[in-house]
């Protein structure tokens, strides 16, 4: 990283290109630099690019940061053209994790469906979050079920973990013992056996 930014001070001439390499570097761990390089970026007369805003929300959502996220958010919504699912997830992601703002997730992953856009394995994950911090068990099961019957997406144990967390937090802990036991003893035929346990 230090490397990254001496590099990055003797150039000349810069554009978004670098500066989205240099805050792609300090968003794997120095993620304060990373949200200050995206302010940095603005104070230069640089609009920030999908790969910009990215980098900044997965600063955010690590940091906590969730001023800047907002912000990022709004800049996603006058600035970009399209709204994609690699940006949606990365919304979805950033809001999941902050308590009391789990329906704003949910309503971004409505909003994506909307546009025709289909959700991957890390958007449930998201969205599974979401559902655990606010409660919502029954919306929690029906979107895991639809990740798999809908989207054809294989559970991981991220969102095996997400469901057991789910219901861990609602009290339903012989069914989340179930699914623990389910997802240690067998990687194969996941979607019988898991709708068996729900």
């Amino acid at each position: 990283m230090d490397l990254a930014r001496q590099v990055f001070n003797h150039l000349r001439r810069r554009d978004v290109g670098v500066w989205n390499a240099l805050i792609g570097v300090m968003s794997n761990g120095c993620y304060r630099e990373a949200l200050d390089l995206f302010q940095d970026l603005e104070m230069d007369g640089f609009d920030p690019d999908e790969t910009t805003l990215i980098s900044t929300l997965t600063a955010c959502r690590h940091i906590g940061d969730l001023n800047v996220g907002k912000k990022i958010h709004k800049c996603i919504e006058e600035k970009c053209s399209t709204f994609n699912s690699i940006l949606g997830t990365a919304l979805v992601d950033m809001y999941s994790k902050f308590h009391g703002y789990a329906q704003d997730a949910l309503d971004l992953y409505e909003e994506m469906l909307g546009t025709g856009l289909r959700p991957d394995g890390v958007t449930f994950v998201g969205v599974l979050c979401a559902c655990s911090h606010a409660g919502l068990i029954d919306q929690g099961l029906h979107y895991f079920q639809s990740s798999m019957n809908t989207y054809k997406i294989s559970p991981t144990a991220e969102h095996y973990g997400c469901i057991i967390d789910l219901l861990s937090r609602s009290g339903r802990l012989s069914e989340a013992y179930e699914i623990m036991l389910y997802e240690e003893s067998t990687k194969s035929n996941y979607l019988e056996g898991t709708l068996k346990c729900l």
